[in-house]
């Protein structure tokens, strides 16, 4: 019966990893071809390390993700362990989190540069938490 729980675990957490790779490469390309075709007078230098920093970032957390949802297998290929269950609370529903508010400002600067304004909900976001 545990065993079971480890492969729906596994299961999920390649489904939902495939879905954040496609995500991941999709939007940014996106980005990089809408600034750099149609875009490309008004590419500034702050605007591009904005978003080297924050693809940087997101790219870290992208690879902590995948590290961690792993599955774990003896030398026999019997299932040791799951991996991180990537629909839990905590840490990695952060992670996703800054993933998708790094998206969703990416594409919103593509419109106006005080997109990247947006940041500054994040620590917020943590201060009401913490409180």
């Amino acid at each position: 019966m545990a065993n079971q729980s480890a492969k729906r675990v596994t299961q999920q957490n390649a489904q939902r990893m495939s879905l954040l790779s496609k995500l991941f490469i999709g939007i940014n390309a996106f980005y990089i071809f809408i600034r750099v075709v149609f875009q490309y007078r008004s590419l500034s230098w702050t605007g591009s390390i904005m978003y080297l920093a924050t693809a940087g970032v997101e790219t870290l957390l992208y690879m902590n993700l995948y590290s961690v949802s792993r599955p774990r297998y003896d030398p026999g290929g019997v299932l040791v362990s799951s991996g991180t269950d990537l629909s839990q609370p905590g840490l990695v529903s952060y992670m996703f989190d800054y993933i998708y508010i790094s998206w969703f400002v990416h594409v919103l600067s593509l419109l106006t540069k005080w997109a990247w304004a947006l940041y500054f909900v994040i620590p917020v976001y943590v201060g009401v938490l913490a409180a």
